[in-house]
């Protein structure tokens, strides 16, 4: 598979987690269904860079991703780079107890 077509994979890995967030917001293990919402947000727009601009970023910040996505001519909403920004806030509170 070339470099191109891994976008294929991190989407796929995005769903993942995505079905992960929604199992554990079911079972009321809320920090770590943020978590998991936060890495399927980070990776399906890794998958959407790729995929568009044949671009992989090493970042993990979702607003980052997404403004990069609009710098290069994708239409990204404020309204989606807020709620971005929101899910960066998960990223390293839900996975350590002194953050």
């Amino acid at each position: 598979m070339s470099s191109y077509q891994r976008w294929v994979n991190w989407l796929d890995e995005a769903e993942d987690d995505l079905a992960t967030a929604i199992d554990l917001l079911r079972l009321g293990r809320y920090s770590k269904a943020c978590y998991f919402a936060q890495q399927a947000a980070e990776k399906a727009l890794k998958a959407l860079l790729i995929r568009r601009l044949n671009r992989y970023e090493h970042t993990h910040g979702v607003r980052e991703l997404l403004e990069m996505l609009r710098d290069n001519g994708i239409d990204v909403g404020d309204e989606l780079i807020r709620v971005g920004d929101k899910l960066d806030r998960y990223y390293v509170p839900t996975r350590y107890p002194n953050a």
